[in-house]
Formats: structure tokens, sequence, C-alpha cells
């Protein structure tokens, strides 16, 4: 079970007992609740951000792990395999979504302005960086085969790539909030 509170992620290991947080500010892991043990506690840099809000999001892998990214490309793996990322790279924006390769063999992130990053055995199959959009992109999703994603703007328009088939969009509807992903 996952849960965010601000700047932390809470990750419940029922099969421990014992609850871990994670401060997503200062990349920083400890145990937050129970009698069970966990890795050691484990300190790193915390990713400069450049813009107003932090976003980090999630993809789980068919392991019992999964990864998280941050809002500068830094990639966190807990009990997943690690790929790469573009922490500490030239990024046109920040990073807003990540989705695992149905086989968890790799992952994509995405930016805000729609720039699509493959690692592993993501394949790239296009993306929006360089065109307008009328919002910027929130979200990323892949499709059952791996062979495709979605990505989703805070309008909700949706743009497919691959073999991701086009449903339809909620960029024509009047919508109260943005959409996040």
């Amino acid at each position: 079970v996952l849960a965010i509170s601000g700047h932390n992620l809470y990750i419940a290991d029922t099969n421990n007992n014992f609850v871990e947080k994670v401060d997503l500010a200062t990349a920083t892991l400890s145990i937050f609740a129970g009698t069970g043990t966990a890795p050691a506690p484990t300190t790193t840099t915390a990713p400069t951000v450049t813009t107003t809000t932090t976003r980090t999001s999630v993809a789980s892998a068919p392991t019992t792990g999964y990864q998280l990214v941050a809002a500068d490309g830094g990639v966190f793996s807990f009990n997943a395999p690690f790929y790469g990322s573009k922490g500490g790279g030239h990024l046109t924006s920040a990073i807003v979504g990540i989705a695992a390769t149905p086989d968890g063999g790799g992952y994509w992130i995405t930016t805000a302005d729609g720039q699509v990053l493959g690692f592993g055995d993501a394949a790239y199959h296009g993306d929006m960086a360089g065109k307008p959009l009328n919002q910027p992109i929130v979200g990323i999703a892949s499709t059952p085969t791996g062979k495709g994603y979605w990505l989703v703007a805070a309008d909700g328009g949706v743009f497919s790539f691959g073999d991701a088939s086009f449903y339809g969009s909620a960029a024509n509807i009047r919508l109260n909030q943005p959409v996040v992903g």
C-alpha cells in the first residue's frame, strides 16, 4: 500500500509488519512505524527542482517493487530494477510521469512539454515535444503490450503513440479541475 502526504511517501509492508517513509524532498528512507526490520536508512542528495510544484510519480513492475521519478528526472528503484535516469541531465521541462513496461524490463518518463524518454526495454514510439499543447502533460500510461503509450494533458487531452488506440479525450469538455494523471 502506498500513500503520499506532503513531501512524504509512506509504504506499508504488511509481510514484514512495518511502514517505511520516503522523504521525497531529501530522498531519505526510514522506518515510520511497526515492529519489522527494513533496510538501513539511506540519505542521498536531494534533487534540485526549478519548477514551482514538486511531483513524484510511481511505476510498478510485475515484481514486488516499483520505481519513483522526481521532477528533475532522478529515478529511485525500490525492490525493482534500475535502468537509468535523467537526474542531473538536461531536460526541456520538469518530469511529470513514469510508466513501467508490462514485462518490468524498462520504463518511460515524460516531461510537462511532452518529451518521452525510454529506459531498459521501453521503446520510443513518439512524443509531443516541440508541438503546441494547450496544457502541460501530466501523465503517461503503457499499453498492455508495451508497444505504445498514452500521454495525458492537464486539460484532458490524450495523445496516443505506437499501438495505443485513441478512444477520445476530455480536451473539449469544460472541467472543474485540471486532470492530474
